[in-house]
């Protein structure tokens, strides 16, 4: 079964991609599923879609500095930390409408 690039594979494709993986293993035919591998799942691995990576909108700006901005998503940044420690700025004054 030649792998394809369009990723248009069905469950029970991929399911039996997996049967035929399990099949070698358990033949103990380790050059066989390095070949399986190398012809069947690597070019998927390679050309997969990312699921990530796309533009966050900007929430949080530094009201000193407005080039420090935040998405806020994952941990504050140090600039904000440091601000609302200091008593420079509250996060509702960071807050972007």
């Amino acid at each position: 079964m030649k792998a394809k690039t369009d990723f248009t594979y069905s469950p029970e494709q991929v399911n039996g991609f997996l049967q035929d993986l399990c099949n070698l293993a358990k033949s103990y035919k380790i050059r066989d599923v390095k070949k399986f591998l190398s012809e069947q799942i690597l070019p998927i691995a390679k050309n997969r879609v990312r699921l990530g990576g796309y533009k966050v909108k900007i929430k949080f700006v530094n009201p000193l500095d407005k080039t420090q901005q935040w998405s806020g998503r994952g941990g504050q940044p140090k600039w904000l930390v440091n601000g609302i420690l200091q008593n420079k700025f509250t996060l509702e004054d960071c807050r972007v409408d």
